[in-house]
Formats: C-alpha cells, sequence, structure tokens
C-alpha cells in the first residue's frame, strides 16, 4: 500500500497557480523557466486571499451574533430576575407599611415627610429584605437609590433596637456589601448637585457613618474609595450646616475605631481626601475633625506609606496639585489637632517633620517659584505690563495653602518645634537620636524652600530656640550638634585628608551605587547632623561681633547678659574652630577639585535635590531601585552643600583677616596643588571660560537705571522703583538658569578658577597677584589684536584704511580721537567724566591726555605713552579730596572712604528745591546723571588697577568687601556675597557701632527703656550758604521704615536681633545702595568682578594702593632706571651723585623712603611684586644744571626723578628732605 494513502480514493483536485496551461509547461525546454510573477499568478492569490478573508469575516460575523444573542438574553434574564426580587421587595414593603397605592408613593411619603421607615418586626425580616436589595439595587436609578435611602432608615431602626444581631459573619459580610454600595451611590450623585440629591447625600452619609459602628474593620478595607468618594462630595457638592455635620462624621468614621486596619484607612485619609482642594475647610475641620482625630496615627501612616509605598513616592512627587494640597491639609489639622494646648507628645512631632520634610522636599521649586507670585486678579492695572505678564505665566499658590506653608516659617512654630524636639536632645545618651535627626532633616529643607531673607529669618528662629534648649549636659544645642558632629566617622576622615571627601560625598549625593542601604542610612544621619551644624553655627557667627566670636579663645570674654550668653555657649574654643576649619577646608576642596567626579550620573534619575540632600534614609530593600527612589538630579544637593561650606569658610577667613588668630599660611591649600604649573593652568582655564561664553547673551547693563523713581527717595523704595520693572521674578528664574547652565560648564572646565573665585585663601597672595597681571594682559592682547605698546597700537589704529559711513572719516582715525581728552586742570574729574564717560568699557584702550592749565594754554610734558598716570592719579586727588564739593565719597575718622550715603538724598533735595517735580523725565535724567558719576569713577579706579598704576587712596574695609564679593562668586554666590556685620559698622560710625553693642547687651526692658522701633532716621548735608559763610550747609533728615509697617513695631528684647540686623543692613548696604552699585558697575566694566573676587579686603587694598611693608631699599636700586648723565656706563659703575642717593636714602627711615618714593611715583608703598612690576619704572636723570642749590623735582607721570648732581651726601639729603616735605614736583624742573 501506498505510504501517501489517506484512505480516500477520489482523485486529489490539481490546482494549477502558475498561470500558465498544463500543456504549454509540458512543452518547456529545459533551460526555460516558468514565469511565476506573471499577471495570471497574481490574480490567482490574489482571489485566494480575498476568498480566504470574506471566510473568515463571515465567522466573525457568525460568532459575533451568537455572543450578542448570548448576552442579550443573559442580560434579559438578569433584568427579569432583578425584577421579580425588586417587586418582592416593594411587596413586602407595602405589605408591612401603611396602605400606599405602588411603592414609589410609599418612598415618596416615608421619605419627605422625615418619618422615615418603620423598624422591621424581626432580624430575619430585615436580613431577607437585606439580600434581596443587595441582589437587585442599581445606583444608577433614582428608584433604587430612593429604596437604599429608605432601607438604610429601617435597617439603622431594626439594629438599634437589637444590636448584637449584626454580629454574624453573614450579617457582616452583606453589610460590608451594603456599604460598598452606599459609597457607590453617594458618588454618582456628588457631581449632579440638586436639592434631592443633597438629600439623598445625607442619608447615605448617615448610612455609611452607621455602619462604620458596626463594621468598622471591614469597612477600612475600602477605605481608599471611601475617602475618595467623600473627597468628590466636599468639593463638588454644596455643602449646607447639617450636610457639613454629616460629611465630618463620614470623615472621622473609620479612623476612631481602633482595628488592625485602621492605619489603612489613616493612610487612604491622607492619600484620597487630604489631597483634594478645600476638603477640610467645608466641614469647618478645625472644629470638627482636628479635635477628634489622632494625628499621631496619620503622620505614622502616611510616613511609612510613603517610605514602603513606590505608587505613593511617585504621585507624591509627580502630581504636584496633590502633594501641595496634602502638606497644607497636614499643616492644618497638626495647628488644630491640640487645640490651644499644643501639649504634643515627642514621637508625635518627630513624626510631623519628618513628613513636612519629605513633602517640603517633592515640591521645593514648586513652592519657591510660587509661594509670592502675586494673584493676577489682585494686580493693579496701573502696573507695569511685563508685572501683569509675570503673574498670568506664573499661577500663584492657592491662599489657603499659602497661608498655611507660611505658617511653617514663624517664630512660634519654629521655636515651639524646638522645644518639642528638644526634649528627646536633652534625654538622648546616646548620639544620633531620632529627635536630633529629624530635626536637623526639618530644619535644612526649611532653609532651602525658603531661601533668602526668608532663609535668613528660619536661621534665625533656628538659632534662638537652640540657644534656649540645653541638653542633659548642661550645654546648648548648637554645642551638643557641634559635638556630636566632630565624633562622626565623616568628620575625622575628611578631616584627615580631602581625598577622603570624594567617595564620601558620592554616597552623599546618591552616586555610589555600591553601598548598602544600612550603611547609605547611617552616612546620611552623620550628614543631616553635621549640615544642621554648619547651618546653625553658620548664622551664630554672623550675629556674634569679634568679641563674642573669641569668648572661647584668648581675646575677650563674652558678655554676661541673657543674650551674650547665649552668643558665648555658641561659640567655640578657637582650638575647636581650628578643627572645624580644617574640615571645612578639606571638604570645600573636594566639592571644587572634584566637582566633575561629582557630578556623575546625572543622566540617570536620581533622588530630588533636597530628599537626597536632607532626605529620608531609605529602607532596607533588596533592590538598588527599591532602597532610593530616583526621581531628579541630584545636581542641586551638591551645589547647596558648596553654598553652606563656602559661605561659613568665608565668615570665619574675613574674621581672621580682622583679628588674625590663626597662623600664617594656616589657609593656604597649595600644598594639596602642583603649584608649579598652577598660573599656566589658570590662563588657559581662563581661556577655556571665555571659550564657554561665547555665543552667550550677555545682560545689557546701559539701562540699569532705566524706571528710576526719584519720588521714592533713597532706601528700598527707590531701589524697588527703578529695578522692578526689569527684575521680575519670571525672569529673574530665566537668569539663573542660564547662569546655573554656564557655572556648570565652567566647573567642568576650570576647578582651579573656581577655587580662585570662591576660595581665593587657598592659594598664596603673591601668586594670586600674577594670575590677576596675567588676566589683564591676556586681556589686553585680545582687545588689541595682541599689541600691547600703548603707541604701537595707535599706529596700528591709525594706519587703519575703512571709513566710518557716520562720519566719513576713517575708523581709525575716529577710535584715536575718541580716546584723545583735553583735561582742564582746574576741574579734572569733570573734564574727564564729559570727553571719556561715553567711551564705556573702550576705557581700557591707550588714552591720550593733553592738560590745560588755567590760562587755557597746553602743558609740556613728557609722554611716556601718554600721561596717563598723572591723569589717572590727579583725578583720584581731586575726587577723594575731603574738601572736594561734590563729596562723592567722604572719610571715616581713620581716613578710610566709601560712597556718602546721604549723597542721593541731598542732590534729589536740592533738585526739588530747584522747582524739579518727581517722576518726571527731568528728574530722571538728573538723578541718573548723578550714578552715571559714580559709575564713571569706578572705571577709573579699575583703569589704575589695569594699567598696573599704585595710587595712594584708603577704602574702607566694609567697602572694599563689596568688590571681593560682588559677582564673583559663581554657585556660592548667596552663602559668599556681602553680608554686613557689626563689626563692619565700626569703620562707618564708631558711635553706631557702640550703640548697638550696648542694645545688644543690655539686660534690662529694650522697649521701655530705649523707646525704638523699626524705623531709621538718615541724615543729609545740604548747602546753606550765608553772608558770612557762604559754604555752611545745613542738616537735613528723612525717616524710612527698616521692615514694613516699622513705624509700628516697638524693639523688644525678643525681636532685638533681628532690629539689630537690619539696620546695620541699612547703614551698610541700603543707604548708599545706588552709589554703590553703579560704582562697581563702572569698575567692573574694566576689571571682571571674577578677578577681583580672588582677594579679600585687605589684598584689594594692597592691589590698589601697593605693598605696606617695609620699602626694600636693594630691590628698588636693582630695578631702577636711568638717564641723562646718570646712565651707567660700560663697566656698569654708577654715577658718584647716584651712590651718594643710595647711601642716602639707605639711611634714612621707613617713614622718609615713604615720603621720597611718594613724591616720585605719588605713591608711598611699594608693588606688590616688588619694584620690577612698577609701571612706568622707577627713574633718575640728571636735572640739566650743576647747581647744588636748586631742589630736586619730579615728574610722577612717568615716577622720574630729577635729581641735581649733588657731591656732598649732607646736602643731597637736606635738599630731598625740602622737596619732598614742600612738595616741590614739576614746576620747579
Amino acid at each position: 500500500m501506498f505510504q501517501s494513502f489517506t484512505g480516500n480514493s477520489r482523485k486529489p483536485r490539481q490546482v494549477n497557480l502558475s498561470g500558465q496551461n498544463a500543456s504549454g509547461r509540458k512543452g518547456l525546454n529545459s533551460t526555460q523557466k516558468p514565469n511565476a510573477a506573471s499577471p495570471g499568478s497574481q490574480v490567482a492569490i490574489a482571489q485566494a486571499q480575498a476568498q480566504r478573508l470574506q471566510r473568515g469575516q463571515e465567522r466573525e460575523r457568525l460568532n459575533a451574533s451568537k455572543l450578542l444573542q448570548r448576552s442579550w438574553r443573559g442580560h434579559s434574564s438578569r433584568q427579569r430576575t432583578r425584577e421579580a426580587w425588586r417587586a418582592e421587595w416593594d411587596q413586602h414593603e407595602l405589605a408591612r407599611s401603611p396602605p400606599s397605592s405602588d411603592v414609589a408613593s410609599l418612598l415618596r411619603d416615608t421619605l419627605d415627610d422625615g418619618k422615615g421607615a418603620l423598624s422591621y418586626e424581626s432580624a430575619g425580616a430585615c436580613y431577607s429584605q437585606l439580600r434581596l436589595l443587595l441582589h437587585f439595587l442599581d445606583i444608577q436609578q433614582d428608584m433604587d437609590r430612593s429604596r437604599l435611602m429608605y432601607f438604610g432608615g429601617a435597617l439603622q431602626k431594626t439594629l438599634e433596637e437589637v444590636p448584637s444581631i449584626a454580629t454574624g459573619d453573614s450579617w457582616t459580610m452583606q453589610l460590608y456589601r451594603l456599604s460598598r454600595l452606599t459609597v457607590e451611590a453617594l458618588r454618582s450623585v456628588a457631581f449632579e448637585w440638586t436639592s434631592r440629591n443633597a438629600h439623598q447625600s445625607e442619608s447615605f452619609l448617615s448610612l455609611l457613618v452607621f455602619l462604620t459602628r458596626l463594621i468598622p474593620k471591614h469597612m477600612a478595607r475600602n477605605a481608599e474609595r471611601y475617602y475618595r468618594v467623600l473627597a468628590v462630595l466636599l468639593r463638588y457638592g454644596k455643602i449646607s450646616t447639617r450636610l457639613e455635620e454629616r460629611a465630618a462624621e463620614a470623615v472621622l468614621g473609620l479612623l476612631t475605631p481602633i482595628t488592625a486596619e485602621t492605619m489603612t484607612a489613616y493612610t487612604a485619609f491622607g492619600t484620597e481626601l487630604l489631597t483634594m482642594p478645600d476638603t477640610l475647610v467645608r466641614i469647618s475641620a478645625d472644629r470638627t475633625v482636628a479635635p477628634k482625630l489622632n494625628y499621631k496615627m496619620l503622620t505614622t501612616a502616611l510616613n511609612c506609606a510613603i517610605e514602603e509605598d513606590w505608587e505613593t513616592k511617585l504621585w507624591l512627587l509627580r502630581d504636584t496639585q496633590r502633594s501641595l494640597w496634602l502638606l497644607a491639609h497636614l499643616i492644618f489639622l497638626h495647628r488644630h489637632s491640640l487645640g490651644a494646648t499644643r501639649n504634643l507628645e515627642v514621637s508625635q512631632e518627630i513624626d510631623h517633620i519628618r513628613l513636612l520634610s519629605a513633602l517640603l522636599a517633592a515640591q521645593a521649586s514648586e513652592i519657591t517659584s510660587r509661594v509670592d507670585v502675586i494673584d493676577e486678579s489682585m494686580i493693579d492695572t496701573t502696573r507695569q505690563k511685563d508685572t501683569r505678564s509675570e503673574a498670568m505665566n506664573m499661577m500663584p499658590l492657592p491662599q489657603f495653602i499659602r497661608e498655611q506653608i507660611l505658617t511653617l516659617i514663624q517664630k512660634t512654630s519654629i521655636v515651639g518645634m524646638m522645644s518639642q524636639i528638644g526634649l528627646t536632645v536633652s534625654s538622648a545618651r546616646k548620639t544620633g537620636s531620632d529627635g536630633a535627626q529629624a530635626l536637623a532633616t526639618y530644619a535644612l529643607t526649611l532653609t532651602r524652600v525658603f531661601p533668602g531673607q526668608r532663609a535668613d529669618e528660619i536661621r534665625m528662629w533656628l538659632y534662638d530656640g537652640s540657644a534656649n534648649l540645653k541638653t542633659s549636659t548642661g550645654t546648648s544645642a548648637i554645642l551638643y550638634f557641634w559635638h556630636y558632629s566632630r565624633s562622626t566617622a565623616i568628620f575625622q576622615r575628611i578631616s584627615r585628608d580631602h581625598r577622603n571627601a570624594v567617595p564620601l560625598l558620592r554616597s552623599f549625593l546618591g552616586l555610589d551605587e555600591s553601598m548598602s542601604a544600612k550603611a547609605l542610612q547611617g552616612s546620611q544621619q552623620e550628614w543631616r547632623m553635621l549640615l544642621l551644624f554648619l547651618e546653625l553655627y553658620s548664622f551664630a557667627i554672623r550675629i556674634m561681633d569679634d568679641e563674642g566670636f573669641l569668648a572661647g579663645g584668648q581675646f575677650g570674654t563674652a558678655s554676661s547678659t541673657q543674650w551674650g550668653g547665649k552668643i558665648r555657649e555658641s561659640s567655640l574654643p578657637l582650638e575647636q574652630v581650628r578643627e572645624l576649619v580644617i574640615f571645612l577646608k578639606n571638604l570645600a576642596f573636594a566639592l571644587y577639585w572634584n566637582s566633575k567626579d561629582l557630578q556623575e550620573g546625572d543622566h540617570l534619575e536620581q533622588p530630588t535635590g533636597l530628599a537626597a540632600y536632607f532626605g529620608n534614609a531609605p529602607p532596607s530593600s533588596p533592590s538598588r531601585i527599591e532602597a532610593r527612589p530616583k526621581l531628579t538630579s541630584q545636581d542641586s544637593a551638591r551645589v547647596q552643600l558648596r553654598d553652606l561650606v563656602t559661605g561659613l569658610l568665608r565668615s570665619i577667613h574675613q574674621r581672621d583677616s580682622r583679628r588674625k588668630f590663626f597662623s600664617d599660611g594656616f589657609w593656604l591649600m597649595s600644598s594639596q596643588v602642583d603649584m608649579s604649573g598652577f598660573i599656566p593652568a589658570v590662563v588657559a582655564e581662563e581661556e577655556r571660560r571665555h571659550e564657554a561664553q561665547d555665543g552667550e547673551e550677555e545682560d545689557d547693563d546701559d539701562d540699569d537705571l532705566a524706571g528710576l523713581d526719584p519720588g521714592d527717595v533713597g532706601g528700598l523704595g527707590l531701589y524697588d522703583a527703578y529695578r522692578a520693572p526689569r527684575n521680575t521674578r519670571h525672569l529673574q528664574m530665566m537668569k539663573e538658569q542660564k547662569r546655573s547652565r554656564r557655572m556648570r560648564q565652567m566647573e567642568a572646565v576650570a576647578p582651579r578658577h573656581e577655587i580662585l573665585q570662591n576660595l581665593p585663601f587657598f592659594i598664596p597672595f603673591e601668586t594670586r597677584v600674577q594670575i590677576f597681571r596675567e588676566f589683564i594682559l591676556r586681556d589686553q592682547q585680545r582687545r588689541r589684536g595682541g599689541i600691547i605698546d600703548p603707541d604701537t597700537w595707535r599706529l596700528s589704529i591709525a594706519q587703519a584704511r575703512d571709513i566710518n559711513p557716520e562720519t566719513g572719516q576713517p575708523r581709525g582715525l575716529d577710535i584715536l580721537q575718541r580716546h584723545h581728552a583735553k583735561i582742564q586742570r582746574q576741574h579734572i574729574f569733570s573734564s574727564a567724566f564729559d570727553q571719556f564717560n561715553k567711551l564705556g568699557d573702550g576705557l581700557k584702550e591707550p588714552v591720550q591726555i593733553t592738560f590745560i592749565d588755567q590760562f587755557g594754554s597746553e602743558e609740556a610734558g613728557i609722554d611716556g605713552g601718554g600721561v596717563t598716570k598723572e591723569f589717572l592719579t590727579s583725578i583720584t586727588k581731586e575726587t577723594f579730596d575731603p574738601l572736594n564739593e561734590e563729596q562723592l565719597f567722604v572719610a571715616n575718622e581713620q581716613n578710610l572712604l566709601y560712597p556718602n550715603p546721604g549723597k542721593l538724598d541731598s542732590y534729589i533735595y536740592l533738585l526739588r528745591a530747584a522747582g524739579m517735580q518727581d517722576k518726571t523725565a527731568e528728574m530722571d535724567a538728573a538723578v541718573k546723571e548723578l550714578l552715571a558719576r559714580y559709575r564713571f569713577l569706578g572705571r577709573i579706579i579699575g583703569k589704575c588697577l589695569y594699567e598696573g598704576f599704585l595710587i595712594d587712596v584708603s577704602f574702607a574695609g566694609y567697602f572694599l568687601l563689596r568688590w571681593a564679593l560682588t559677582g564673583g562668586t559663581t554657585q556660592a554666590a548667596k552663602e559668599s556675597g556681602y553680608r554686613p556685620t557689626i563689626d563692619d559698622l565700626r569703620e562707618l560710625d564708631e558711635e553706631l557701632y557702640q550703640g548697638i553693642l550696648k542694645l545688644k547687651h543690655y539686660d534690662g526692658d529694650v522697649e521701655a527703656d530705649f523707646g525704638l522701633n523699626f524705623t531709621v532716621v538718615d541724615t543729609f548735608e545740604v548747602p546753606a550758604p550765608t553772608p558770612s559763610n557762604p559754604h555752611n550747609t545745613e542738616t537735613k533728615s528723612v525717616t524710612r521704615p527698616l521692615i514694613s509697617s516699622g513705624a509700628d513695631i516697638p524693639v523688644t528684647n525678643i525681636n532685638r536681633p533681628q532690629y539689630i540686623s537690619a539696620l546695620v543692613n541699612h547703614r551698610l548696604r541700603t543707604q548708599s545702595l545706588f552709589q554703590t552699585n553703579a560704582f562697581l558697575l563702572g569698575l567692573g566694566e574694566i576689571i571682571q568682578p571674577m578677578w577681583l573676587s580672588m582677594f579679600n579686603q585687605s589684598e584689594l587694598q594692597r592691589l590698589i594702593g601697593g605693598d605696606s611693608r617695609e620699602i626694600d631699599i636693594s630691590d628698588l636700586r636693582t630695578n631702577t632706571v636711568y638717564s641723562g648723565l646718570y646712565v651707567l656706563g660700560d663697566n656698569e659703575e654708577e654715577h658718584p651723585t647716584i651712590k651718594l642717593f643710595w647711601d642716602v636714602l639707605r639711611q634714612m627711615d621707613d617713614q622718609d623712603r615713604r615720603k621720597v618714593l611718594k613724591f616720585v611715583t605719588s605713591t608711598p608703598r611699594a608693588p606688590l611684586l616688588g619694584f620690577g612690576h612698577l609701571n612706568p619704572r622707577f627713574s633718575i636723570r640728571d636735572s640739566g644744571a650743576g647747581d647744588e642749590g636748586r631742589l630736586p623735582s619730579t615728574s610722577t607721570c612717568v615716577n622720574l626723578l630729577k635729581l641735581p648732581r649733588y657731591s656732598n651726601a649732607r646736602v643731597l639729603r637736606e635738599k630731598l628732605l625740602y622737596a619732598v616735605n614742600s612738595g616741590a614736583g614739576f614746576d620747579l624742573s
């Protein structure tokens, strides 16, 4: 038998798909192949496919028809069954109730008259009706909802009479099903609100409340749906007084009974109801819910949900709306949970602040950016258009959320929290107590969510609260955190070697995936305690004067007053300050030097900046992904840590600069860097920085004075008036984002540059001066096409052949004309301002000066590249002269200069007296003219630094700090920027300084004895000439508030620190804000602020006026240039007169040497790097006459001493000192 036999003898059908006849195929040659792609074959295939598709569709239609018929039959059968059950239920109710025509009338009559249904005659009858009801109930039908209302009333009456019948399992399950249907019924009426629906909602709520008393454990299993429906009802329903009471009872229904599922109910309450808008406000939760709520269980449940449930973490961070409402409602409940007693358990307070920390960290950026945005509906129609646009582009926080969040930073809230948590600090016998950990997390989160002035206030309240706490050993809480911090492994390892900081920082930032969850948790605990101490101590040293800071050292003792005692208890002995600084130095060095290593993994999802920075320690988990919620970049945490460390280091260094309690070289980190190639490396980084900045849009500073409102004279009013139109919050955010990107690029390409800007004292001063000069040299080369010599540059410019289309002259000639000026000797500053102010940063290029004497004749002079040095020194001498009538600057008792605080007030007063009206273009232009003069003076000082000319000018230290800390820092700008201190005030007003110290340490009643409020009186001088005294002046005054409504706020013992801080800030910064900003703006146009940030105030003074150390005669002699008869011969032998000169100079004391140096160079101090860097070089030539009776003379513009050919040392000394002391100069040559 054939193997292919199928049991069918019928011949199989032959199908030909080739498209050719079978006979034709037989006749093909062996070398020919059939055409499989012929049209015939394609048609046959398509037809077969179409037929197959058609058969498939027919089968699907047949199956669908069968399914529809079967479904409809099932549906019809169920409907008939339900209708039968419904009819049976209705018949039973009609039979046991008063006569009614139908069930609709029964339900209407029973529900509308308010009497409700009758109780059932027996528990069995009630149970039977319950089962029937659950079988047919359809909550979408209005009649079924009425039946549910009717039965609910009857059920309650029946079970109230026989309460024990509902304890069995059969009853429990049926009641649980009833509760679920009731919840859905409530949801169905919540969205379409009518009077009938309101009545039904009230009945359903009553039934739910009743059921929660019977089966609380089972109902808690449906708590998520339960509270979700309640939230919908409270949000969209019209809540009457009666419904409000029922809703409040329903909210508490699952929370009050204590069962195994109560925590589940609290979790659902928090994640479903508290995340919806205004749910608590609509039921007056402060009196209905909060007093009866177990707040500890709520916070415990939510903390567990956040730590263990990934979905909860996800919506917590992604759903901003829900997260913010949860935060606000928790704050609200916490405030009202125990009424006015506030007698919270410590554990409850700890759980509360842990929960708030997580929520605040999750929405930190949202809160920071929106908390102060003005509601669009509240914007005045007369305000600026850009302010309105800002409000439209950024939605403000809802009023309830904003009010609740702002309560967190009130003094009562922070100090009260500190007092509660302080109990655990006081009772802690071991380090790392729960209370201290929670406090650290919460305090640090607050300072980051509320930056700026609010952060300072938070630190003040934290410090005030911590200063009042005492541990079990009797020390203050700040010292408790300090002793804990210095005992941690992190502190000790980083203090030993800065290289140990990198792996520790990587684990802190969540970059070390190899660390176990347990080890990471311990590390995070140590970091949080360290960071809290740094925050508290940073604020503490800001409010200390030098004596308070050194109270633990050898420079005196602190006051014994109450406030002074707090400061003394917060100060560290100098030995421990040294320990702290070593730790901070190594940590900061690693943060800057190894910045690139700490930025890895930013492309991955990581913990949020604040959550990772302070964050909740991850729970133990076998999965690293689940151990930490990976959400956003950790870069924010790194930057914030660096800000904090940088600010504290600079604060301590500034104090050391004043009092010098550390040895020379203590601050240097040069041993950690290859200094042999440091300068070339920094210069290369500077070049890369310029490349990175290519294409960046620079801010237009020319309109910085636009919008000035002269009506608001001085202070914050004037400042806001002309800055508000430009510095809207939206534009500030865009600028910060752009700046952050640019600075991050800088970190990657220029770590040395970053250290020089933010922590320059790590590098020797001499090295920084060399770098400064090298930066200027490179800038000159870039601007001048590689040509440095002024005469050569002018020649190259003059040879330019392109024509300026505006003037028709060669462009080079236009440039040279703009850089040439004829300066009146009698009015040097005004003449220079009129001709050079329009140059802007073009003043960097060489200028040509022709002096015009009092007779209108041009002066002759030696042009060593122009008399630029004479020009610049003359301007500074005239402008800073105390007798100068403009009085742009004034001097203190030590003759240290600073911008005249009353100049703007005085100027505007005179303009008004002259008839100018406020808020006019004329007044605006006049005020801008004054500020432009300050700006031009800043350019002049910058030009002196740029050209290397030393000037005999000494500025106040606090003013020089503004130079060093304005614009020079990068990411640490807020923390290391200038912050006025009491000690800085001493340079401005010694009498005011002593008065503030008295107020600070006063033991009595400040309010009664001083009678101060939060206002300040600014005084200024205006001309009041009399016939006898044409230069007479009169003192005027104006009172300004230090804070909003300051006149109504008295200064008390409690707010005394805030008053002192505000007063110091006003005197040192706000009062002269415009003058200082204009000066610094001009200075920055010539010298980049980043270059100035490499120096502190004393170093800047040395950079301006030279070194105050003893004059080195050998160095001066080596770098002196001789001309005329004094030129050295081939044998390098000096002229006899020259030998006498050096002998005489060597025999002089340092004071006389300085007089001689000032006589020749116009400054009594030597260049910082020696006389080899004096520009021009110190020069001596013969005076052209042999008469020894002549006096020596000078040309200070080229540092030239014209020395007659004296043959006697005694005569030379007498003549030289006489010329020096009498001021002989150019006219005697």
